[in-house]
């Protein structure tokens, strides 16, 4: 394509950059100039400038309409996609022969990360699968051609795949035309035959139909409104904004754009990278302005689900998967969270415990749980007897149900596939004034509105689990509700950890430990040598003892193992170990020991020697163990209050398994943590806000000299037990090398 410019000013000797993006320029004898675009490219106008083409970003429940695909005897289609979901299933294009679906079809789809090229000519079905599965943010080319029965599907730089429809026919009649992200009709059987009921989820850049690219801005004759009455509001799409790139400000560049059905539009995906958007709420078309939506910067790794939060200090709360962890999922699970018991509902089963709190505004409820009959009560909160404000997850007809009631009717959200039983299920539940979202196994979110006008919910009965002690708690348009019969592995709701040995429980009916896999005694023990397993779902994660490392702690190292105390002896750690700081402003330490001493000990102790110090430089800071519950003690030397701060965890850790102890402060904020439990958080009085050390560390017990005066001689008692590892600022302190040069012993295994 050429495209010509009269001017007798510029010419392709006196400016290089006429022609843009790999165009060659040609000087015309009356002083003009051409640019010859390359071929096939997609640049246009005088200098062949790049064009940008706006890419419709699918929700997973979001259609375009094709007209009918000629491809009778051969067919070729060219789409660039960005997936937004890892193993993810998701329909990119499907044609048919009929309006149900049946006959001859085609379809390009994203089944379990693998794209898969299906085409059945009436003789049954040819499958071409990728090599490699797609990753979750990244941008695939793919084409998938077909000429009479062969097949052929490229993805990228992959190797070709190359397949024969069965029988002898050799036309495809698509007569119906096609869908593009998603496959508006209930039918198992078309579902079987594309492989998944599912939409996709990404942007599909580009798409192109034998020769012709399909502009998805402009009225494409290929593409038509879609009208079907199935393609209701609720399953249309928030409108997202258009990023335009290569402005100064990072938000200048957002424009809201509208697209038909709507479908979002995005010029660009720079930013956008791993950003699961949520479903529409049911209204039609929303305008979030990119200004307010904080999720566009993608906040959240490892396909972490990132949920608008206003009531955060970030205004974003990222939902990780069990196996991640941290603010933005960036770390892998390796903190233990809970005591290693999952607890078995059968029948009449619950607990009672108490009630939701601060759930006016917003209840986020996350649960990792197995469930073996189609019907029953998972979780109720109710503000009074058979009425009132509450919230529900139930289990209806296997579809996972999110009810809540806040005094102007109840809001719904079903899940729309049915749940595999017996089967480990991450759920995570939300909703925000009136605004509700329920979204499965990483699966992207579905939402829901309860009608106006009232926003708040009030909660006054205790919350069930599981089960119910009186169906007359229940709200009366629910009816009578089955009890749960499943087990749970996790439940976090609004931050609290509610724990597996059901210890914040008021009341606990028929609740047994289940005994299956992954870590229930009804399997091989998947951690060998002494190691703990800790559920993950449908895997585990096992906490090894030091001398033992890999999945199931089946390598032995050659290293000493956990360093021994008996109360007498102790470990010390001099300056030029401990990396003295004077005048510390904040401190994080970590420790992971085991005990069943109900004695009271020291685990750890730094501070400032009292002997020849005025009182305005010392402090200190202790954990120690007390009445079988760790205990952090820590003065910062103020010299008009001397008070230490005591926090005092309530996870008791004296039943010779391993623990994970936390130690944070910064200035006069401090924190304690046991095996990921919910923290502890004190506030030292008011003074001074550093602590005042020597850089010695005291591991295992401290000389009495150095404790008197600071606390009560009961305390000055050393740990029996075994510590396996000290962390101070994130460096590991070399406890064996220390071992093996004063001649402390070493734990045998079975301690």
């Amino acid at each position: 394509m050429e495209n010509s410019h009269l001017s007798g000013v510029q010419s392709c000797g006196k400016r290089e950059d006429l022609c843009e993006d790999g165009s060659t320029c040609f000087d015309h004898r009356n002083g003009s100039y051409s640019c010859m675009c390359p071929l096939g490219s997609s640049n246009l106008g005088e200098n062949c400038l790049k064009r940008e083409y706006p890419a419709p970003f699918l929700h997973g429940r979001s259609t375009i309409r094709l007209g009918k695909l000629a491809g009778y005897h051969k067919l070729s289609l060219e789409v660039e996609i960005i997936p937004y979901i890892n193993y993810a299933h998701g329909v990119v294009i499907f044609s048919s022969q009929h309006a149900n679906g049946s006959g001859d079809f085609l379809s390009l789809a994203v089944i379990d990360g693998y794209v898969e090229f299906r085409y059945d000519l009436g003789d049954g079905p040819a499958i071409l699968r990728s090599a490699s599965r797609l990753v979750s943010g990244s941008t695939y080319h793919i084409t998938a051609k077909r000429y009479n029965r062969d097949g052929l599907l490229r993805v990228d730089g992959e190797e070709d795949v190359k397949g024969t429809s069965p029988g002898s026919m050799k036309s495809l009649n698509l007569d119906h035309g096609g869908y593009m992200g998603f496959i508006p009709l209930n039918s198992t059987k078309i579902w079987e035959t594309v492989g998944t009921s599912e939409g996709f989820v990404g942007c599909i850049n580009r798409l192109k139909v034998g020769r012709r690219p399909i502009e998805f801005e402009d009225k494409d004759p290929l593409i038509s409104e879609f009208h079907e009455p199935v393609a209701s509001l609720s399953h249309r799409l928030t409108t997202t904004p258009m990023y335009v790139p290569n402005e100064p400000d990072e938000y200048q560049g957002i424009r809201e754009k509208s697209h038909r059905n709507g479908i979002s539009s995005f010029s660009s995906l720079h930013n956008l990278t791993h950003f699961h958007p949520d479903s529409n709420n049911g209204k039609g078309h929303n305008h979030h302005p990119a200004h307010g939506n904080p999720c566009l910067k993608n906040p959240c790794q490892s396909n972490g689900l990132c949920w608008v939060d206003h009531g955060s200090s970030t205004g974003y709360r990222c939902v990780c998967h069990p196996l991640d962890e941290g603010l933005h999922c960036e770390t892998k699970a390796n903190v233990i969270r809970e005591t290693g018991a999952m607890l078995d509902f059968r029948g009449f089963s619950y607990l009672e415990l108490h009630k939701i709190e601060n759930g006016a505004r917003h209840v986020n409820i996350e649960m990792w749980l197995m469930i073996r009959a189609p019907n029953g009560l998972i979780l109720y909160n109710g503000q009074e007897m058979g009425k009132g404000d509450f919230v529900a997850l139930l289990i209806s007809g296997s579809h996972i149900q999110f009810l809540f009631d806040l005094g102007s009717g109840i809001g719904n959200i079903t899940w729309h596939q049915p749940i595999s039983l017996n089967k480990w299920h991450w759920i995570v539940a939300s909703r925000e004034g009136r605004e509700g979202r329920l979204q499965i196994d990483g699966h992207p979110p579905m939402t829901g509105k309860s009608p106006p006008t009232l926003s708040e919910l009030n909660l006054e009965l205790p919350l069930y689990i599981g089960g119910i002690r009186d169906m007359n708690i229940v709200h009366r348009e629910l009816g009578i509700l089955a009890p749960f019969d499943g087990a749970l592995q996790f439940v976090k709701i609004n931050g609290e950890t509610y724990y597996r040995d059901i210890s914040n429980a008021l009341e606990e009916r028929l609740v047994h430990r289940y005994e299956g896999p992954p870590c229930g005694s009804s399997v091989e023990h998947p951690c060998s040598n002494g190691g703990t397993c800790f559920p993950r779902l449908e895997s585990f994660i096992c906490l090894c003892p030091s001398q033992y490392s890999g999945k199931s702690c089946e390598n032995r190292k050659e290293i000493p193992g956990p360093v021994r105390f008996d109360g007498q002896n102790f470990l010390k750690f001099p300056r030029k170990i401990a990396k003295q700081v004077k005048a510390q402003r904040r401190n994080r330490i970590e420790v992971v020991f085991r005990t069943t001493s109900e004695a009271p000990g020291v685990i750890l102790w730094t501070g400032k020697n009292p002997h020849g110090d005025s009182e305005s430089r010392r402090g200190y800071l202790g954990v120690f163990i007390v009445d079988g519950y760790p205990e952090l003690r820590i003065d910062l030397g103020s010299a008009k209050n001397r008070r230490p701060v005591v926090i005092r965890s309530k996870v008791k850790v004296t039943d010779g398994r391993w623990h994970q102890l936390l130690v944070a402060r910064r200035r006069r904020l401090i924190v304690l943590q046991v095996d990921g439990s919910k923290p502890h958080r004190a506030t030292a009085p008011v003074g001074s806000n550093v602590l005042v050390s020597d850089g010695r560390y005291w591991i295992g017990g401290v000389a009495s000299s150095v404790l008197a005066g600071e606390i009560p001689p009961e305390f000055h008692q050393g740990f029996v037990g075994c510590i396996d590892l000290v962390r101070i600022e994130r460096r590991r302190l070399p406890l064996s090398k220390i071992a093996v040069a004063t001649g402390t012993p070493f734990c045998e295994d079975d301690y």
